[in-house]
């Protein structure tokens, strides 16, 4: 059995015998120093972020729940600081800076939201 076992891995490439871990996508491995876009590739995934909770302050003052969009709007204002001062600077090097500082702001920014639509 061992022997059959063994043949059979050697049959095998080499390169199909090794196993590595899968590659986690994030800012860093988006961007090449080759590409043409690379700048906008921050500016795209900073503006996501930014106009989804712009369309939900509007969603929340358009229901009538003024506070609740104020406080939001207050929850953006420090993830806009941060992608300015992190992100957009050198996303690479400042990618976990930048997610360790701003993430903070949007998951209260979850919990207000989902506050005021329960109401």
């Amino acid at each position: 059995m061992e022997e059959r076992l063994e043949t059979e891995l050697k049959s095998v490439p080499a390169t199909a015998r090794t196993t590595s871990a899968p590659k986690i996508l994030t800012p860093s491995r988006l961007r090449s120093p080759k590409s043409a876009a690379a700048g906008t590739v921050e500016w795209t995934l900073t503006s996501y972020i930014a106009d989804v909770c712009g369309y939900t302050v509007g969603y929340l003052l358009g229901s009538g729940k003024p506070y609740y969009a104020l406080a939001l709007l207050g929850l953006i204002l420090p993830q806009v600081f941060f992608q300015f001062k992190y992100f957009l600077k050198d996303p690479v090097k400042n990618d976990v800076k930048y997610q360790a500082s701003a993430q903070p702001f949007l998951v209260l920014g979850l919990l207000v939201t989902a506050l005021a639509t329960s109401h």
